[in-house]
Formats: C-alpha cells, structure tokens, sequence
C-alpha cells in the first residue's frame, strides 16, 4: 500500500534543525531505497516551495529542493497526484471540517490515491473528526512521532 506525504513532512528533509527531522529523513530513506510506496499532490511542490521561502531559506537551495522533489517523481519514487481529480472531495472536507484547501486536497489525494496512510504533521489534519473521517476511508493519519 501506499503512502501519502504531505508538505509538512517533505518541508523537513531540506529544513534542518525542525522537530521531528530524523523521522521525516528515515521516511525520506526509505523513499530512496525502494522501501515505501510514496505518493504525494503535486501542490505539494510549491507548498516545500513557499515554506522554505517563508523562513529565508535561500533562493539557490530552493530551487535545489524543489528539483529533488522532482526528480525523485521523475524515477518513479513518489508518484504526485493532480490535484483535479480530488477537487469534489476536497470541497466536501473544506465544508464539513473546516480544512484549508491544501489541507483537504492532500487528505483527498490520499483517498484517491489509495493510501493506506497520510504522514502529516499539520494540526488541522489531526483533528479528532478529520482522523475519523480518514479512517472511514481506509486512511490512518499518522504523526512522525510514529515512523520509529
């Protein structure tokens, strides 16, 4: 099965002092060898993208991560999905939990992408209703605290 990354998981394989860092880089390993099927929404690019900018991070590494993120799609080692497909659900997880609209696209995009789990460290998606929701489409939200 697969396995769904949001931003604020991937964010922390370039950021470096974040709490939870060497959880989301044991994710990020085994994303390299071969060991999880990742899947990530390709909004997930520009969310890395905004989040580094955010802190200062500089232009040139940037960039830098935003190709590895690329490049990692480009081999096959996580699949990003478009974002139409999940637009009608993630309307519906907008409304009905009060979720951002990149936080519902990626709790959708793991449903229809088929993932078993959603790693996340975004207090919405963690929410007492939005985890039951999830389960009751087959996807358990996880913290990093879990990876070990």
């Amino acid at each position: 099965m697969s396995e769904y990354l949001d931003a604020s998981v991937i964010v922390k394989w370039f950021k470096k002092g974040e709490p939870h860092e060497p959880e989301a880089m044991e994710l990020f390993r085994k994303i390299r060898e071969l060991e999880m099927d990742a899947v990530s929404s390709e909004w997930t690019t520009l969310e890395v993208v905004r989040g580094l900018s955010k802190v200062g991070y500089p232009e040139k590494k940037i960039e830098a991560s935003y190709e590895v993120i690329m490049e990692l799609s480009g081999m096959g080692l996580i699949r990003l999905i478009p974002v139409t497909g999940t637009i009608p659900l993630a309307k519906s997880f907008e409304i009905e939990y009060n979720l951002y609209a990149a936080d519902a696209v990626h709790l959708a995009a793991s449903i229809v992408s088929g993932s078993s789990i959603l790693w996340s460290e975004d207090r919405h998606l963690v929410k007492e209703s939005v985890l039951a929701a999830a389960l009751r489409y087959g996807v358990e939200i996880k913290r990093l605290q879990e990876v070990f």
